[in-house]
């Protein structure tokens, strides 16, 4: 076997290996960065500020602002409102939610605020990796 078709060879097996490393750095890293933005949301804090720290990490998923124009069909929506809903029956909320998500596999790990307004009266990180 010649130098280039070595090469090429060794480039094709690196490729699966990559992938999965990145696969467990996703479910290492993920649940991490969501925790610790979750424990830096505290009371009367803006949540907007959660929010643009959720914005700078593209694999962290937002939702907030009610059941208005959210989409049945659509994961990260369908999860939010099925919170909203959990959250209404144990909480007795009624106040506003956001709901950060991170996805990296099988199940999700997310970053729950409530808030009136803008001011966060109280937020928690879920793991729902299970």
């Amino acid at each position: 076997m010649t130098r280039a078709g070595k090469a090429i060879a060794y480039l094709i097996a690196a490729v699966p290996v990559f992938l999965l490393g990145q696969c467990i750095y996703s479910e290492i890293a993920q649940p991490r960065e969501l925790a610790g933005l979750c424990g830096e949301t505290s009371r009367d804090t803006s949540v907007q500020l959660a929010l643009d720290k959720a914005a700078t990490n593209k694999a962290l998923r937002a939702r907030t602002g009610g059941p208005a124009g959210k989409n049945d069909n659509e994961w990260f929506d369908r999860e939010y409102l099925r919170l909203g809903e959990r959250l209404r029956k144990t909480k007795n909320l009624s106040d506003d939610y956001t709901v950060i998500f991170a996805k990296p596999g099988i199940g999700y790990y997310a970053c729950v605020i409530v808030h009136k307004g803008d001011l966060v009266k109280d937020a928690w990180f879920e793991d729902r990796s299970n």
